[in-house]
């Protein structure tokens, strides 16, 4: 059995989309004479969208972004790196260094992960002198991630490029005509008249390159190579329960016995992976520090907001039975109950989203059956159960 069909076909009924895998995807353009397809990636962004942040260090690592100052006078252009330093959490920034390009290192303090290019510019400016209007930044590196599942990278990038010019640099590289490409980041595709600095994107920043063919009205979304972690699967089709009680984050975990769950590549993916549960664990049975409850989300409307169709976020402001938030539960056999089916290669399965809840960061309702979790960044999918029906 593919697995990647068969999250596409799973997917593709949740999120009421065309999702294919990319063997499907190569079977399209060899098959199909069809013009009037748009092709654009599907990723775990696209499943959960979490907030971006102008300036965020997401591992332990320093993060580098360059600064570019122009001299109005003579246009000499001198390039500055600013090096994220010390990020005690995800919302303050301790030290921002600037380090000059003729010698010397600027520190800029009391920065937090929302500030934004204007603020940093008027601290450089109190600092410098350089009058913000000369002031713009670079991005160290772009990397464009093709449909094939290969990253090219393009250095030196300015923040103030325009997605125009971008696609111009992708030409001289790729030979892709510039009106033929759709660049997407963030779920959003960058606009030809927008500089990259107006979508926030900072170095390392990933950009999904995908073809746009002309009077294309159908949209066909391609799963992302990483969209799964396969060495994390594990098949409970055929387990039942032992009697054995184990727990994550101090709260029993039920397993989903009689459910095949095919893991999402979710490490890395925010600031460090200890929700998880990734820490040495003494024994399976128990719990390790950090770690989040194991969660079950039907992805039918299940009395609240649905994962597929609004990304865990609560914009909404829906009213529901045990009030405003995202609904899942600690027993899959709750879950089942608003589980989505599909069919996939004449066979018919149902799918359940597993997640990770923050502890303390919901309400217990109905006997324990149902969390009700008000903020959407304290849940998290990391698994999809299927089950054959």
């Amino acid at each position: 059995m593919n697995t990647y069909a068969l999250v596409a076909a799973a997917l593709s009924k949740i999120t009421n989309m065309r999702i294919v895998s990319h063997d499907e995807y190569l079977m399209l353009l060899q098959n199909d004479n069809n013009s009037d397809y748009n092709y654009q990636i599907f990723n775990y962004n696209s499943l959960h969208k979490h907030e971006t942040y102008l300036v965020k260090s997401t591992d332990s690592s320093n993060h580098f972004i360059a600064a570019e100052v122009t001299s109005s006078d003579d246009d000499i252009v001198s390039s500055h790196d600013v090096e994220i330093d010390n990020s005690t959490n995800n919302f303050y920034i301790e030290n921002i260094f600037i380090k000059k390009f003729l010698g010397g290192t600027l520190t800029i303090k009391d920065l937090n992960v929302n500030s934004t290019v204007s603020q940093l510019k008027n601290k450089i400016y109190e600092a410098e002198g350089i009058p913000p209007d000369d002031q713009c930044l670079i991005i160290g590196n772009i990397f464009i991630k093709k449909l094939s599942g290969e990253t090219i990278t393009f250095r030196n990038i300015n923040a103030n490029t325009s997605v125009s010019q971008l696609k111009n640099v992708i030409y001289k590289t790729e030979r892709i005509p510039s009106e033929e490409l759709c660049l997407r980041y963030d779920n959003k595709t960058l606009q030809d008249h927008q500089t990259l600095k107006h979508y926030e994107i900072t170095n390392d920043t990933t950009i999904y390159l995908t073809l746009r063919i002309h009077g294309g009205s159908v949209t066909i979304h391609i799963l992302d190579f990483d969209f799964l972690d396969p060495p994390f699967d594990f098949d409970f089709t055929n387990m039942k329960c032992s009697g054995e009680s184990y727990m994550r984050g101090n709260y029993q975990y039920h397993r989903p016995y009689g459910w095949r769950r095919i893991a999402l590549k979710v490490l890395d993916q925010f600031d460090d992976n200890s929700w998880l549960g990734v820490n040495k664990r003494v024994t399976n049975l128990e719990s390790v520090e950090g770690e989040w409850i194991v969660s079950y989300h039907g992805t039918t409307q299940f009395n609240a907001n649905s994962i597929a169709k609004d990304g865990f976020l609560l914009s909404k402001g829906k009213r529901f039975v045990f009030g405003h938030g995202i609904y899942s539960t600690p027993n899959i056999e709750v879950a089942v109950t608003y589980a989505e089916e599909f069919n996939y290669e004449g066979e018919k399965y149902r799918v359940v989203f597993q997640n990770r809840v923050k502890p303390g960061s919901f309400k217990v309702e109905s006997n324990g059956e149902i969390f009700v979790t008000d903020n959407d960044r304290y849940i998290r999918p990391y698994g999809l159960c299927i089950q054959k029906v």
